[in-house]
């Protein structure tokens, strides 16, 4: 995949070495002229040479949306920001049995995962355990955290005995969805 860049100009305003933001002028269009137009896409650019042999800039893939980034307070007032890909990958590697989720950020240090599952009890403690995991080796980053599953109204049906300070409080028994609160302190 490459930019038409015989086509227009594509400025790249880069988030780091690789991914970018594509600010485009189109100057093909007659009715309605594209001038430094910002697309919220994040592209990652390729860091080897095409094989093709065309000189446009190769991508190895479209990241996601800029509006999708997750973001997080971090330390003396920073900003901690987390490609949903990241947590994605964690869920899409931690169990199979569901048909579909979102990945919502529904407050500072909370996000939020629906989940469409028949088997939602045994999926979503599978996909919790892996959240936990993933967000253990970010205590440098988020000090405290706590993952809960709440069933679509958010309602809490049935929470796990016990707790310590990071730990798992699952609540299940909805029927066929269950949304799981991943909330960082």
């Amino acid at each position: 995949m490459h930019l038409n860049e015989d086509i227009a100009i594509f400025e790249k305003k880069y988030l780091d070495e690789s991914r970018f933001i594509p600010i485009i002028t189109d100057f093909t269009r007659s009715s309605q002229p594209i001038v430094r137009y910002e697309l919220n896409d994040i592209l990652v650019k390729k860091t080897e040479p095409c094989p093709c042999g065309s000189c446009f800039t190769a991508l190895e893939r479209i990241e996601g949306r800029e509006d999708d980034i997750l973001v997080f307070p971090g330390e003396n007032g920073g900003m901690i920001k987390v490609f949903p890909d990241l947590i994605c990958r964690v869920i899409a590697r931690s169990a199979e049995g569901f048909r579909a989720y979102r990945l919502r950020q529904v407050g500072a240090l909370e996000l939020q995962l629906e989940l469409e599952s028949e088997d939602f009890q045994g999926v979503s403690a599978t996909i919790s355990q892996r959240c936990v995991h993933f967000f253990a080796g970010k205590r440098n980053q988020w000090h405290d955290y706590n993952i809960h599953t709440r069933d679509r109204t958010g309602s809490r049906r049935k929470t796990a005995p016990g707790g310590t300070e990071n730990s798992i409080k699952l609540i299940f028994e909805a029927p066929q969805i269950v949304i799981c609160s991943i909330q960082l302190r």
